[in-house]
């Protein structure tokens, strides 16, 4: 048989105390990633900065035209037998 003395009892400071120090934990835990994320924030502003000051830009860069085939071109290809008719 077993008492209720035999089993220890956990008071409601004890149970505080371990809750804040959860607490503290995860406080401490959160202030890292904040930091780690301010300092990606600002490696990535000095990216964009170099990118920016680098002189690439598109401008003036004009797109590639799609050169339509002509009637006598596609038989041409399909008689080489680079077009296959199925």
């Amino acid at each position: 048989m077993t008492t209720e003395d035999e089993t220890p009892k956990v008071t409601k400071t004890e149970e505080k105390e371990s809750f804040l120090k959860q607490l503290e934990a995860k406080n401490n835990e959160s202030k890292k990633l904040v930091e780690e994320m301010r300092a990606l924030v600002e490696r990535n502003e000095e990216l964009a900065a170099r990118n920016l000051l680098g002189g690439k830009t598109d401008a003036g860069v004009q797109p590639a035209v799609a050169v339509e085939e002509t009637p006598i071109e596609y038989a041409r290809r399909v008689e080489r037998g680079e077009i296959k008719l199925t």
